[in-house]
């Protein structure tokens, strides 16, 4: 190849880079900014429901579908660290034994009802009860919570532990809906399949085949650049094992089942 030849080569190549560049640039400013409402996400999961309780959620329907309705004083954010939720801010004293929290003004549960200090004292009652041996049962024991007001709670720890935040997350029930009902009473209650939370999504129907949950249009952590999550519904489809959820999945790629299938934020 001549010297001549080699400068048109790399005068093509520039070419085409700087075309390929502005058919990018072009392409992105076509794209919306936004993502937009609607659709419907359906997934197939092993097992079946017991209990959308998140406190006494057994299988991975249960998991799946408390994560959604539900949430707590604090969550993991996308990096690991401990961000405010339910409550819209937190601190702790010198000593690290002494952690309060003020609850959201907007914060509210599906039913209408607000969030209160009373919903805080509820759960971490039931996390202490001698019956419980879930995964919050060691975070709280020997924990004093009393509510300083209607929308502040603070915790006093027998001793400075700083992983405290993240006992935080543990998603809260609505004390006004439960008052009474004690931890060994929980499992035999309606309120496991009628869930009342202050997730983005509520649980909308419930049969033997699937769940289906819906938007909560009140839902305080999309306020104020929009008023509920982007999806339309979310169906929770159940299957006896992951073989038989695969073999579904591999009849809906074959085309011989049609689902529809979109993916947004929440």
């Amino acid at each position: 190849m001549t010297g001549r030849d080699k400068l048109i080569v790399l005068a093509l190549v520039g070419l085409l880079v700087v075309a390929s560049v502005v058919a990018i640039a072009s392409d992105k400013t076509d794209l919306p900014t936004d993502p937009a409402f609607g659709g419907t996400y359906v997934e197939g999961v092993a097992g079946s429901p017991l209990y959308f309780d998140p406190i006494i959620a057994a299988t991975n329907v249960d998991l799946d579908v408390s994560r959604l309705v539900f949430s707590g004083l604090t969550r993991f954010a996308r990096d690991g660290s401990i961000v405010a939720d339910l409550a819209s801010s937190f601190e702790v004293d010198a000593s690290g034994k002494t952690w309060t929290f003020t609850i959201r003004p907007d914060a509210s549960w599906q039913d209408g009802a607000a969030v209160t200090s009373d919903d805080v004292l509820y759960t971490v009652g039931l996390l202490q009860d001698r019956s419980y041996a879930g995964p919050f049962a060691d975070a709280f024991r020997g924990v004093t919570v009393i509510a300083l007001a209607p929308k502040i709670v603070r915790f006093a720890l027998p001793e400075a532990y700083a992983p405290f935040a993240g006992s935080t997350t543990v998603p809260l029930l609505p004390a006004h809906v439960l008052a009474g009902v004690t931890f060994p009473q929980l499992a035999r209650q309606p309120f496991n399949t009628q869930p009342v939370g202050t997730g983005p999504f509520k649980v909308s129907e419930v049969d033997a085949r699937q769940v289906t949950l819906v938007p909560f249009d009140d839902f305080y952590r999309t306020k104020p650049a929009r008023t509920r999550a982007y999806l339309d519904k979310i169906i929770l489809r159940f299957y006896r094992d992951e073989g038989e959820a695969l073999a579904a999945a591999e009849e809906i790629v074959e085309g011989r089942r049609s689902h529809d299938l979109v993916l947004a934020g929440v």
